[in-house]
């Protein structure tokens, strides 16, 4: 069962002024929720999981959302892998993962999987396709001067060493994937190829859709057709609210 910090109940605003039924009212809904999702779990694993093993690292909305809309005969790009990758190969036909961590691809948890492709700064794999992507990304926005290197990369901004890692989707045909998954380095470069390898009725994933240094991927995707549906709410290990967003050009998708 999910223990709840009193203490940090205590320090809630409106918290001090609630009665005890109201009180308890409110520990049963977080333990409602985040009990049943295995929130606790993930924090003391720091791992990406619920009670039945792993999950994607996105909100416990998009999560729920995407178990309803996405079919069983579906096929998967995911940029970035990680326990994602498992919950995907259990609830798609076929998935394909790349990778720019040789630490993080090396975890028993994405290196054992089938499709997890590595794509270091200095790789080749996809030479061919850097001179477009060169030129496309002349047409993004410059980074934000605000944040450092290191932040940049951890928040998957920084593109030029990146290149193979975003390359590796153009190899597919266009329109192939059903669903396209957002959630590593060079983002807004990863988007604009998502919308040309994506089918017509597909959906791309775009977790973190809160951070604003994203504008250029969200206003690309707009331009292309794109609708956005956004997922906002906790989810596995962090301790606070984001959004996971998912694009699509039909609404049919929430039909099923």
């Amino acid at each position: 069962m999910f223990e709840l910090n009193r203490s940090r109940l205590a320090r809630l605003n409106g918290w001090s002024s609630l009665n005890t039924v109201h009180r308890r009212r409110v520990r049963s809904f977080l333990e409602q929720y985040l009990g049943k999702r295995g929130w606790a779990q993930s924090v003391v694993q720091n791992a990406s999981v619920d009670l039945n093993g792993p999950v994607p690292w996105y909100t416990y909305p998009a999560i729920r959302a995407l178990e309803r809309i996405v079919p069983s005969d579906a096929i998967v790009f995911e940029y970035g892998s990680g326990n994602s990758t498992l919950w995907w190969q259990s609830h798609a036909k076929e998935v394909v993962s790349v990778e720019h961590d040789p630490q993080w691809y090396k975890q028993p948890n994405t290196g054992e999987c089938p499709d997890v492709r590595l794509r270091e700064a200095e790789d080749q794999s996809n030479a061919e396709h850097f001179d477009r992507l060169r030129e496309d990304l002349g047409e993004l926005s410059a980074l934000p001067a605000h944040l450092d290197m290191e932040t940049l990369v951890e928040r998957g901004m920084a593109t030029e060493p990146f290149l193979s890692y975003i390359a590796e989707l153009m190899t597919f045909p266009h329109a192939y994937f059903d669903v396209i998954i957002i959630d590593g380095m060079a983002r807004e470069a990863c988007a604009q190829i998502a919308s040309d390898r994506i089918k017509p009725g597909g959906i791309i994933v775009f977790d973190n859709s809160d951070r604003d240094e994203y504008a250029c991927a969200y206003q690309h995707l707009s331009d292309q057709g794109f609708a956005r549906i956004d997922y906002w709410g906790p989810g596995p290990i962090n301790a606070y609210e984001w959004c996971t967003s998912i694009f699509t050009k039909s609404l049919d998708v929430f039909r099923c």
